[in-house]
């Protein structure tokens, strides 16, 4: 008996994966920000930076993951988005200063907003665009860089937030 598999959804699976783990993270992220004592926001306790800080991060790094996904769709490449690493901590030292004179509110709005508009914004993309690059030597497709997007979550600041839990 001969089996024919039926690629034409295969390729569809890998980036919904992609996009309901940032899903869950974005989420999880979000219950664990809610039970933060109000009183200890803006304490330095993540490194450098407070729980604002880390918002604002996530903030800025979601919007521009989303504009690059925007820009693919529209056959644009992004990779004026695209930041080199001896540059980010110029970029995350800027986007907190333009951000630090907001209220909690608008942060923390910001921030949830800013994560919902980047799922959304990969569920538009078509599958055949995800291999849009994003830099400009044109070896880091929006697959991978989004994929960095999760591991920030999950590696770096979810185990923040836990760990402050555990203290």
């Amino acid at each position: 008996m001969l089996y024919f598999l039926d690629i034409t959804n295969l390729a569809i699976i890998y980036p919904m994966d992609k996009i309901e783990a940032f899903k869950k993270l974005h989420e999880e992220f979000i219950r664990l920000v809610d039970r933060f004592p109000v009183n200890r926001r803006k304490e330095i306790l993540f490194d450098k930076w407070n729980l604002q800080d880390v918002l604002i991060h996530l903030t800025a790094w979601n919007k521009r993951d989303a504009l690059g996904f925007q820009l693919a769709f529209k056959d644009k490449i992004p990779i004026d988005l695209f930041i080199p690493d001896e540059d980010l901590d110029k970029f995350n030292a800027k986007v907190i200063a333009q951000a630090k004179n907001l209220t909690w509110d608008v942060i923390y709005n910001n921030f949830v907003k800013s994560g919902y508009e980047l799922i959304e914004s990969a569920k538009r993309l078509p599958v055949s665009k995800w291999t849009t690059t994003v830099d400009g030597a044109k070896k880091i497709p929006l697959t991978k860089d989004f994929e960095y997007s999760i591991e920030h979550y999950r590696d770096e600041h979810i185990p923040q937030l836990r760990n402050f839990f555990r203290s």
